[in-house]
Parts: structure tokens; sequence; C-alpha cells
């Protein structure tokens, strides 16, 4: 090691609403102190909007999902999450759909902008410059009123899609080969296989999933 201070041991860090999370799944799978589960889920809501009043009720998988998404976005866990549920195809299905809609600006996202303007324009304070965006909010589907003024000057122009958009099959081919399902299609192989050594210690061990 380049470091005293460095060491080989594998720190795992787990974040405690996941831990919380985890035990409310677990009390509503196991039908074991739900109402302890729905507490510690509550937990969670509370700290994220600062207080009570977006609690819920009642415990059901559906919120456990959704509070999965909200409290976990962009932590790398949703995948896994969703193989443990049986959901990744169902959920990257809907998502293929929901970028089709919204290319084809079809309800839910028929008002969604599909160009963002900006422009640069002096600040309030002495060499300043502000950046004025149009085109981020629900509605702003048109031009800027003032586009065509002297005073929107420079304005650039950015597509929210493009030609591109057309090869969603990059998520996963709709219906892939059987050669090529190990690349495209996303249950194929999702779970892990058992290790030649597991399965040499219990022979009722088999792999599944085209292993």
């Amino acid at each position: 090691m380049s470091s005293s201070n460095d060491t080989y041991a594998q720190l795992v860090v787990v974040r405690y609403s996941d831990v919380l999370l985890m035990y409310s799944e677990a009390c509503l799978k196991t039908n074991t102190d739900v109402a302890d589960g729905l507490e510690k889920f509550n937990w969670v809501r509370e700290r994220a909007f600062g207080n009570a009043s977006n609690n819920k009720t009642t415990l059901t998988i559906e919120n456990i999902i959704d509070e999965r998404a909200y409290e976990f976005v962009g932590e790398r866990l949703r995948k896994y999450d969703l193989i443990r549920w049986g959901l990744l195809k169902t959920k990257m299905d809907a998502a293929i759909s929901n970028v089709y809609k919204l290319e084809a600006q079809e309800a839910p996202y028929q008002d969604v902008p599909l160009s963002v303007y900006t422009r640069s324009v002096t600040g309030p304070y002495p060499n300043s410059q502000v950046l004025v965006i149009y085109g981020l909010n629900r509605g702003e589907t048109g031009l800027p009123s003032d586009i065509l003024s002297l005073a929107y000057t420079g304005p650039t122009k950015i597509s929210v899609t493009n030609s591109s958009i057309g090869n969603k099959y990059f998520l996963y081919n709709i219906n892939p080969t059987v050669a090529s399902k190990n690349d495209f299609d996303p249950e194929f192989r999702a779970l892990l296989p058992f290790h030649n050594n597991v399965i040499g210690t219990n022979v009722n061990l088999i792999n599944q999933y085209g292993y």
C-alpha cells in the first residue's frame, strides 16, 4: 500500500434509510410486525419531507417500490431492486413506452417542451451575466416571447430529442434472437450463477437462466 493510513479492509457502507426500507419490506413480506414496518417506512418519508404530513397509512409493496426509487435515485441500486422483485423487464418496457410518448408528445407528455432556449443577459452586479432559460417547465412548448427582440441576443436552441432517439433498441432489443439475448434481454441471466464449487458441494443445485 502507498500509505500507512491505507487498509485492505473493504468497508461496507449502507445508508440508514436503506436499512429501514429493507426492514419494512421484510415485515411486509413475512406479515410480521407490519405496524412497526410502517412506522420505520414513515421515518424515511418524515426525514425527506421534514414532517409527517406525507406519511402513509398502510404499508404496501407498491409504496416500498416507489419509495426506494425516490430515496436512492442515482445511487445504482434500482436495477438490483427490480431484479429482486422480478420487475426489471416490466419497468424497462414502461421506460421505453414513455420515451416514445415523450418524443411524440403524447399524454402525459403533451405539454413537455422538446426544445430548450438559453441566452446570457447582463446580471444585477458589475461585470456579471445571468443565464435565462426557456423550456424547462411544462407548457413552454412554443418560442420565447422575446426571441425575435433585439434584447434576445445570442439565443441557443437545444433539442431534447434528436434522430438517434429512434434507436431505442439500445435500451434492449424488443425481439432478440437467442444469440443476442445475453446482450439485449434484461431478464436473461439477470441473476448470477452458482459457482462450480457451490454446485460441487450440493448435487441438488443447478443453474437456471440458460447458464
